[in-house]
């Protein structure tokens, strides 16, 4: 019983050290000692092997994909290609409709198959010059590119490529396709129910007084002060984009997705590079780059080494022997299962990862709609794995070079209220036959 209690109060710990200000990396290390004593682990090979080992393998993995989505959104920044793009989408769409412009632009571009990691680094420079425009807050960024994201186009939408998506067609016998009604109509709520959000809160700031407040190393340039001769025209500005997306689509199914990620990123930078020679300093774009990537990787890969602490833990196999027991109908308890998983390691793969392996064959043999079973799980995943802690709210929040307190608030209505509300439309419409 302690050692459940432990593991609940190292997820706790999470939440109020973060909120008190500290820093991700020493707060995962304090949450995990918290866990190796109500669990009775060895503190040395506990953080050698599960921490250590997770954090290394992550960063090991992720290292160049990190760093390259780093340099390229240096790259669009420093040579003004993202403010080419912003100016004219501010022109277009409206400098009031700043929010409507990042979500819009964030369903295209991970729905086309770029990740949640490398969206956040895509789309920074382009997002900020708007709030810079619109005097929003920058802390409403990472509420603002996750609510499509790590919602939407990670777990709901048909077709979508994430590997939510994709995991439980090898134990179902599905498709990433499956129940398209559902899907569809949960995207819609979503994005309405966010969007709302998120404009309402723009708004309340504003008549709180509060402004963009650029960063230490957020451009200055001013999107209402600027013309178009200031920056790259629009289509040259787009070609590193689009070679992105070409690379990734041509390189689909021929190599493993993380290469594919990381050679689209190389030919986008090179293309960039040279598109905008006169524009920017070499030196200065990939000295940046790396410096921030490097520093979003370690952040990150500390949540993950507490991860690993937290599935090798004993009161974690309770969890999953608890969560084995429940006797609810299959598409309510599977809901349950996986937002728990999810929750406690932070991690919508991870915990999704965790309930397929675990009770994967058990649902696959329940007497219900496979489809429907199949977007019921992917989108309870992408629920409460936006915790405090989880991959996503300290990514985009590093980007931004702002705390997870700062950005949280945002985070947990568009990431966490909002998508638990989806899955409870998906179970009702699942129970009524429509999928």
């Amino acid at each position: 019983m302690i050692s459940i209690i432990g593991l609940l109060l190292s997820v706790l710990t999470i939440i109020i050290l973060v909120y008190r200000g500290l820093n991700t990396i020493p707060v995962s290390i304090i949450a995990s000692l918290v866990i190796i004593i109500t669990n009775g682990m060895d503190p040395w090979p506990t953080f050698t092997d599960d921490y250590g080992l997770a954090m290394k393998n992550f960063a090991g993995s992720y290292f160049l994909m990190f760093v390259l989505a780093a340099i390229f959104g240096a790259m669009m920044d420093r040579s003004g290609a993202a403010f080419s793009i912003a100016y004219w989408l501010m022109k277009k769409i409206g400098k009031q409709r700043v929010i409507l412009i990042i979500f819009l632009t964030t369903l295209i571009l991970t729905y086309a198959g770029i990740s949640t990691f490398l969206v956040a680094f895509t789309l920074y420079p382009i997002a900020i010059a708007l709030f810079r425009a619109a005097d929003i807050p920058k802390k409403m960024f990472p509420g603002a590119v996750l609510a499509v994201a790590a919602t939407i186009t990670m777990t709901m939408l048909p077709g979508t490529p994430s590997i939510q998506n994709v995991m439980p067609t090898q134990y179902f016998g599905t498709t990433i396709f499956s129940a398209p009604i559902i899907g569809i109509v949960c995207s819609v709520l979503t994005f309405y129910l966010n969007y709302l959000y998120l404009v309402k809160q723009q708004k309340k700031l504003a008549l709180a007084g509060e402004h963009f407040v650029p960063g230490a190393n957020d451009s200055t340039v001013n999107l209402e002060q600027s013309s178009t001769s200031d920056f790259p025209g629009l289509i040259p500005s787009l070609i590193p984009i689009i070679a992105l997306l070409i690379a990734l689509f041509a390189l689909k199914g021929v190599v493993e997705s993380i290469y594919s990620v990381i050679i689209a990123m190389a030919v986008s930078i090179v293309m960039g590079l040279i598109l905008f020679r006169h524009r920017q300093s070499l030196s200065d774009v990939l000295n940046n780059g790396s410096k921030n990537g490097i520093i979003a990787l370690i952040v990150t890969a500390s949540v993950v080494g507490f991860g690993g602490v937290v599935k090798n833990a004993p009161a974690f196999h309770s969890f999953i022997d608890l969560v084995n027991s429940l006797t609810f109908d299959p598409f309510v308890s599977s809901a349950i299962s996986i937002n728990i998983f999810s929750g406690i390691t932070g991690s919508a793969a991870g915990g999704l990862g965790i309930f397929l392996t675990a009770l994967g064959a058990k649902f696959a043999a329940a007497n219900v709609n496979m489809d429907a079973l199949h977007r019921i799980v992917t989108m309870s995943s992408g629920a409460l794995d936006a915790m405090p802690h989880s991959t996503g709210a300290v990514v985009a929040s590093s980007i931004a070079g702002l705390e997870v307190k700062e950005t949280y608030k945002y985070i947990f209505v568009t990431c966490v209220l909002v998508p638990l509300l989806a899955v409870v439309l998906a179970i009702v419409m699942a129970e009524m036959g429509v999928v």
